[in-house]
């Protein structure tokens, strides 16, 4: 049976030593047979167990090591060391702490003695003792799970073997009554170490799980387990993380900083979670206990937070979503592309600190290439292409062509020149540019839509293949302005062309354009190609511009509120948490087209400082606004307006972050022109009350604060701005196999058809109860039965310890569309928690969602036992506790026998002092 690859022993018992010293030929009298062998001008020692190969040589020598059953990796001794004018030298190379019978190969070299090769040695490197720990990495607040110890004895002889659980105040030990009884809602605890003696037989295999209740409120914490023999020592530590209880509720703030013409800023942040979540007068409660986290991060300059690395990804910015699509490595690769264009826009870029960002990119490239094929790029593998994802992709990849970067990242030009060719294929006489036939009926992107022209009335009648993209002629036009120096041969004049039909095209349609977004994007390529419109373009673009409450200009088909305020005592103004509204996504990218506009049209003005100003207030996390494309584009603007505001020499200020929940809670954050990009970031202790912010200095800098908490209750969920989708989801418990087997079936509708007839790209996420599981093949298998049968929507999933994430080319809205699977129990886990939830949203438009709560009390009333998570459960495969008990007949049986016993010895005469001493003997 072929081994995996070696892990080295941490506890170093057998050292494999490659040892030279210059030396004559040892005499005869030196070898001793079975452990040395005389080779010329060196002795081979082989040793077992701590000693292992020395060898003694005047000059160079190599060694490598390959496995007898010809498929573990021999790496771990793969060396190559010169021996010069030292009279001793040394090489240790640790031993993988894993099973395998190996052979040593080397040779040695000499400017005199010429090349000798040594013969092989064979090596035995299993352990006496293996001990492998498991456990599921991530857990709810206040469940109880199992640790699983499997040891393996190796030696002929049984081995006795003291299995240790460390004790720690993270974690108590869960005890199992002398009956086989214990709670699933409070069993007996104890702390501190835990000692279990066990035998293992010779050369056989026993598992002990050491059940464990969770005592931490959230974070990470550890677990050691150590296996004492009388031969060897093992020790494992396994890191597991802790999630609060309830359905995910989210809320985040942010605000621009602004001291360009200002000493001091005051800002106060409103934390919408009270101390306690009782109700007075009601069983309910507002929020899980203990389930309440907020953070307060804070960066210089508008562009946000950078880290050190300069390297983002989606589930860095996302908070751990998995994009298994095309979108989310184009964002990996896009939102670390302008990452880098910003520092080197500001003089902050160091090619020697931010050489691995460089190596990042191509790997990305290497994902997008995966899903490239002909020209034109796919959103899923088992997706068709599409035109939008490929001019989209070729855009993001296009802003890593810098002459200064050739070196770092390459960009095969023959790829450009396919790309484009395909994309003019796609081009119809009129000069508009429309998508493949697979996604006539339903883009993946609500913006890329046919939205109607002639006066604003999207629902007029028209030809059916009268449906011109503008949006997407727009951005292709962009794209060809951006390739045309990289395209060569004959596909160069066929691109010239089709850039000027595409132009051609959105001038004649731009008096019949409506939609904000669409005016937007035409402006920005109409602006890039100087055509002789733009100026029309630019008028119709500065008439849809919308003021927020506060102030800041933006675009979008409704009015967006930002940094909505709730004055009290007349004096302090508490800035509230974004909620979300119909057009988030929507509106950031079409703002951010607007500020690229009007950057490229008069730089930096007070109306571009106002975009800006909106920009800023409007992001959803940290490092990330609503969705993926919405973020690079934003990116993108900010680092050019970064560039151009030229702020970051006259930034030097001082911020000071207070809590009114904790008196002694203060934190000051220093940002100047060395640091000006650099992420702070620092949690709340007690998160309710209000977070009181003092800027002092000058330049500019970004506040954000995140809160999150969780609910039971559908009625405390967010809310979408209108109802977007229906979504059931219906767990099946059998009843045999004490709930190991969950079948699940979810069931999902698209219903704002006011909005579009169908949804867009969708994405669904459903958390997965601790210690359940299903295998990423299975789920495959899954998708392709489905999209065979009555869902073919149905594209792509992605599996993770906590969550399944399924993903959808677009939602019917004619009925109730339903799949199904089946998770099984892989960690044993009891209390699990009451609340999950399920969450589907559009891809590129997040605020568009439904989340519903899935109870789990059926899960929640297990007890340890129940699932074989105690080596002290009698009933269990693995059973290893205490002697069993006498039953209570068989105990009535032994008092009866010996009672009859005594009554005979008391009526028995009395024995001579001779006689008991006989007796006795």
């Amino acid at each position: 049976m072929p081994h995996p690859a070696p892990q080295c022993d941490t506890v170093c018992l057998t050292t494999l030593l490659l040892r030279g010293r210059q030396c004559g030929l040892p005499t005869p009298g030196q070898e001793r047979a079975g452990q040395e062998l005389r080779t010329g001008v060196y002795v081979l020692r082989w040793a077992r167990c701590g000693a292992a190969v020395s060898a003694w040589q005047a000059g160079g020598e190599m060694a490598r090591c390959r496995n007898t059953r010809g498929s573990a990796d021999g790496s771990w001794c793969l060396t190559h060391t010169y021996f010069g004018h030292k009279g001793y030298q040394r090489v240790e190379l640790d031993v993988p702490h894993s099973p395998g019978q190996w052979v040593v190969e080397g040779f040695a070299t000499h400017h005199h003695h010429g090349l000798h090769i040594l013969s092989e040695q064979s090596y035995n490197a299993t352990p006496p003792l293996l001990m492998q720990v498991e456990a599921p990495s991530v857990c709810r607040r206040g469940e109880q799970i199992a640790i699983r110890v499997h040891l393996f004895n190796s030696q002929a002889q049984d081995m006795l073997v003291m299995v240790v659980l460390e004790g720690s105040d993270d974690h108590r030990f869960v005890h199992v009554e002398g009956d086989a009884s214990v709670s699933h809602f409070n069993p007996r605890l104890s702390r501190g170490d835990h000692q279990h003696l066990i035998t293992v037989r010779g050369g056989k295999f026993m598992e002990v799980a050491l059940p464990l209740a969770v005592m931490k409120q959230a974070g990470d914490f550890t677990v050691t387990v150590r296996a004492l023999s009388q031969l060897v020592t093992r020790t494992a530590t396994l890191k597991i993380k802790v999630q609060p209880e309830g359905a995910e509720v989210r809320k985040h703030t942010s605000i621009l900083l602004d001291l360009k013409n200002r000493a001091t800023v005051y800002e106060f942040f409103n934390l919408p979670v009270d101390q306690s979540p009782e109700i007075s007068k009601s069983i309910l409660r507002r929020f899980v206990y203990g389930s309440p986290r907020a953070s307060v991060t804070v960066s210089g300059d508008v562009f946000g937070p950078v880290r050190s690395d300069a390297i983002l990804n989606f589930q860095q910015a996302f908070k751990g979503r998995f994009f298994k699509s095309n979108d989310g490595v184009a964002f990996n690769f896009g939102s670390t592309v302008w990452t880098l264009h910003y520092l080197r826009l500001t003089n902050q870029l160091s090619t020697a600190e931010t050489k691995k960002a460089f190596q990042f990119l191509n790997v990305q490239l290497a994902g997008l290439l995966t899903r490239y094929k002909d020209g034109a790029f796919k959103m899923w593998h088992f997706s068709q292409p599409s035109v939008w994802v490929t001019a989209w992709t070729l855009r993001v990849i296009l802003a890593a062509q810098l002459e200064d970067w050739e070196n770092l990242v390459y960009v095969e030009p023959r790829l450009i020149t396919d790309t484009i060719e395909f994309l003019i294929k796609h081009q119809a006489p009129d000069g508009s540019f429309h998508e493949t036939v697979h996604y006539d009926n339903a883009t993946l992107s609500y913006t890329m839509s046919f939205k109607g022209l002639s006066g604003g009335d999207p629902m007029r009648p028209r030809d059916e293949n009268d449906k011109p993209l503008v949006a997407l002629t727009a951005l292709v036009v962009t794209l060809l302005r951006e390739a045309l120096p990289t395209v060569t041969g004959e596909v160069h004049g066929k691109a010239v062309g089709a850039k000027l039909r595409a132009i051609r095209f959105l001038e004649r349609h731009l008096d019949q354009l409506w939609d904000p977004y669409e005016v937007a994007i035409t402006t920005y390529a109409l602006t890039m190609v100087a055509s002789t419109e733009k100026e029309v373009a630019l008028k119709i673009l500065e008439s849809m511009g919308r003021k927020s409450t506060e102030g800041g200009l933006h675009w979008s088909r409704d009015t967006m509120s930002s940094s909505n305020r709730l004055a009290q005592d007349n004096q302090r103004s508490f800035l509230l948490p974004k909620d979300p509204q119909e057009w988030d996504s929507y509106a950031v990218e079409t703002t951010s087209y607007a500020l690229l506009t009007f950057l490229l049209r008069e730089g930096v003005t007070p109306r571009v400082e106002s975009i800006v100003r909106w920009l800023t207030s409007v992001r959803d996390w940290d490092m990330a606004f609503s969705s993926t494309v919405d973020t690079v584009l934003a990116m993108q603007a900010l680092a050019e307006y970064s560039h151009r505001a030229r702020l970051r020499d006259v930034t030097n200020l001082d911020v000071r972050v207070e809590a009114s929940s904790s008196p002694g809670f203060s934190e000051e954050v220093p940002i100047t022109n060395q640091s000006i990009s650099a992420r702070h970031s620092f949690p709340i202790p007690r998160p309710w009350g209000h977070v009181y912010l003092e800027a002092r200095g000058s330049g500019q800098a970004v506040a954000q604060m995140e809160i999150t908490w969780g609910v039971d209750l559908d009625q405390y969920l967010e809310k979408p701005p209108r109802k977007y989708f229906d979504l059931t989801v219906t767990e099946i418990y059998p009843r045999f196999r004490n709930k190991s087997i969950i079948y699940t079936e979810i069931c999902t509708k698209w219903t704002a058809v006011e909005v579009s007839q169908v949804s867009h790209a969708a994405y669904l996420e459903i958390e997965v109860p601790t210690g359940y599981f299903i295998s990423q093949p299975v789920a495959n298998a899954i998708v392709k039965k489905t999209m065979a049968t009555d869902f073919p929507q149905l594209i792509d999933v992605k599996v993770s310890q906590t969550k399944l994430s399924w993903q959808f080319s677009y939602v019917p809205s004619d009925k109730m569309n339903c799949f199904n699977y089946t998770l099984r129990r892989h960690f044993p886990a009891a209390n699990l928690t009451t609340v999950r939830y399920a969450s589907i949203y559009e891809l590129f438009a997040p605020e568009h969602f439904e989340t519903t709560v899935i109870n789990s009390t059926s899960l929640a009333a297990l007890d340890i036992c129940e699932v074989c998570g105690s080596y002290q459960c009698p009933y269990c495969p693995y059973y290893s506790g205490r002697a069993p008990h006498l039953h209570p007949c068989l105990c009535l049986l032994v008092l009866a026998v010996l009672s009859h016993f005594l009554s005979f010895i008391l009526a028995a005469p009395a024995l001579t002092d001779q006689a008991r001493g006989k007796n006795r003997c």
